[in-house]
């Protein structure tokens, strides 16, 4: 399988999605990724290969941080940096600055929840890099 194009975060388009092209066994899938879904498009190519070849495409599912606190049972998610192990989960507190530190987001519980059979990775080395993998093969 060999990846031909990629475009990062900063070269995202206006919805917030992620393309991907890949060519795997004579044929070429663009994967589209955003927050409100997943599509896939193919075009085959001339090859000699069997009809019993198949192709893997990797899935990339968005990681709602916040979300993944509440499924832990904690009110929320906050940043201490930019970088991708930057959050943590906090819980409602009665003194200031009214939140206390509840301990780290546990983004391979929330993959497994959300999107089962998928592994949680970072995909750009930011914040806001964190996706759930899955490969499918067809």
């Amino acid at each position: 399988m060999k990846i031909l194009k990629s475009e990062g975060a900063a070269k995202a388009n206006s919805l917030g999605k992620r393309r991907r092209i890949i060519a795997s066994m004579g044929t070429v899938f663009l994967v589209t990724t955003g927050f409100l879904g997943l599509s896939i498009s193919s075009a085959s190519a001339a090859t000699s290969a069997s009809s019993s070849a198949s192709a893997s495409v990797q899935i990339l599912y968005p990681i709602n941080v916040v979300a993944a606190c509440e499924q832990q049972g904690h009110l929320g998610a906050l940043a201490w940096n930019t970088t991708p192990y930057g959050w943590f989960c906090y819980n409602a507190s009665t003194s200031k600055p009214f939140w206390d530190f509840a301990g780290g987001v546990d983004m391979q519980g929330y993959c497994n929840r959300d999107y089962p059979g998928s592994k949680a990775i970072i995909y750009n080395n930011n914040l806001y890099g964190w996706r759930c993998s899955k490969w499918v093969t067809f």
